[in-house]
């Protein structure tokens, strides 16, 4: 039942016992399976495989599963991201106190998303959410990392999550 996981995993396991400084034989070997296991593409080709036989199975528990894997994949890409990021914003506006301490430092955090001050807006957004006791966003952790993501969806991610919170002040004040 799990012969392509055991395979992969038996095949991960000798290409890493071969890694060692006296031969260098396994090195091309290494790299076309890292380019490979980061090459996301080919993962997310598996999406609409599995919404097909989500659509078609009954078993409750079987689909929830199904579904995890779809979330998990899907999370892989920045469109779905920035569409989380929205959300959150949207959901987080609802909390009285994450929503003025976000509003009063929205302008300030999308000036330093504009320069790519990626670490100032890290520190501003953990201090907003720890000072309010509240934990800090699943989603919000997945789009600072800087070794994933360049600067520009960097940006797309942070303007995303803030258009909640500056929508909203543009239109409370234009009342």
């Amino acid at each position: 039942m799990n012969q392509t996981y055991q395979k992969i995993s038996t095949a991960l396991n000798e290409l890493y016992e071969k890694i060692t400084p006296d031969n260098l034989d396994w090195l091309d070997d290494l790299r076309k399976t890292v380019d490979l296991f980061l090459r996301v593409e080919k993962l997310l080709d598996f999406i609409p495989a599995l919404e097909y036989v989500k659509s078609r199975v009954y078993d409750e528990k079987k689909k929830r599963d199904i579904n995890r894997i779809i979330n998990k994949l899907k999370r892989t890409e920045p469109d779905y991201l920035v569409e989380r990021l929205r959300e959150l914003g949207y959901i987080l506006f609802q909390n009285l106190k994450l929503k003025s301490a976000i509003e009063s430092q929205a302008l300030r955090i999308l000036e330093q998303t504009r320069l790519g001050k990626r670490d100032v807006v890290i520190g501003m957004l953990l201090r907003i959410f720890m000072v309010n006791n509240e934990k800090f966003p699943k989603e919000l952790i997945e789009a600072l990392k800087q070794d994933k993501y360049d600067l520009e969806l960097f940006r797309s991610f942070i303007y995303a999550f803030l258009s909640a919170f500056t929508e909203t002040t543009k239109e409370e004040g234009e009342e």
